[in-house]
């Protein structure tokens, strides 16, 4: 391999490993790549082994790929939880208008059957007396005979 098509430069090496440049520097400055100049004194460019490169992000790519997935499910997930519960919500609200009915239909209910009580009752309370008063003229016939 020709040492220098080996080379990248800062910006080539984020791309090609889908990092930042800040995160490939972090790396030149904890040792985990190696920097080389072409040229002298601290201006002079800076350049990455592609190799080096590919070793270090090779190790860390299934994890990367794992992150990647982990966090796209949660979102996935978090979707289709909101589906569901939106489901819910309207199938509670679908119960709630029916029980409403249900309510307003017992209420009926409970009025009507107050109102016929109420009736039985006045007519009972009418037998009563009608029998009382016919039970007190019948006595009254007895004695004033």
């Amino acid at each position: 391999m020709n040492q220098a098509s080996d080379l990248l430069t800062v910006k080539e090496a984020a791309v090609r490993a889908e990092r930042s440049i800040s995160t490939i520097k972090r790396w030149m400055r904890s040792g985990k790549l190696k920097k080389r100049r072409k040229g002298k004194g601290k201006t002079a460019p800076v350049y990455i082994s592609s190799h080096e490169l590919s070793m270090l992000t090779m190790d860390q790519t299934p994890a990367r790929a794992a992150n990647r997935a982990t966090n796209q499910a949660p979102n996935q997930a978090q979707a289709e939880l909101v589906d569901i519960l939106k489901e819910q919500i309207a199938d509670l609200r679908r119960d709630k208008a029916s029980l409403q009915d249900d309510m307003r239909t017992t209420r009926k209910l409970l009025d009507e059957s107050r109102e016929r009580i109420a009736a039985l009752e006045r007519q009972l309370n009418g037998g009563v007396r009608g029998l009382l008063q016919d039970g007190l003229s019948a006595i009254k016939k007895r004695f004033t005979v």
